[in-house]
């Protein structure tokens, strides 16, 4: 969502005609690539704010399934989890968006999960019912892109 403006100005419409235009070059010159599950992710973005969250999810799922094979330890691979939790919980269905939510931990240390500040945030607004908004951040990884 960092480097979507469109997406960061609620022009959804416009981000997932963006999004699905990349798609068809990247499956065309980088078929099930990270450069492809990035297209997916952004399609699964632009279809949560445009309250499609089947499709939303459906997306998502794409991409996660070219990041675990690709980057199974990845920031990207969480973010994708999230996501789907996100569009989860906007559709209502807080079961499945906690089971999401659980995928999304990034990596271990000294056998303790962790996980993004947002994700963290993002769940405590699940159980209290607050407003979290959206970050005024990007994560930068030196690990894969995607």
């Amino acid at each position: 969502k960092g480097e979507d403006l469109y997406y960061n100005k609620a022009k959804y419409q416009e981000s997932l005609g963006l999004h699905l235009k990349a798609l068809n070059i990247r499956e065309l010159y980088a078929p099930n690539s990270l450069d492809e599950a990035r297209s997916y992710h952004g399609i699964g973005n632009a279809y949560d704010g445009l309250k499609e969250y089947k499709q939303a999810i459906n997306y998502h799922e794409k991409a996660i399934k070219i990041r675990a094979e690709q980057a199974p330890n990845s920031l990207s691979l969480a973010t994708s989890y999230h996501n789907i939790g996100v569009a989860y919980e906007n559709k209502g269905d807080k079961k499945s968006a906690e089971a999401f939510y659980a995928k999304s931990k990034v990596g271990t240390t000294n056998g303790q999960q962790l996980s993004s500040t947002y994700t963290q945030l993002r769940k405590g607004a699940f159980y209290t019912g607050a407003a979290v908004g959206t970050p005024a951040f990007n994560i930068f990884s030196a690990g894969s892109a995607g």
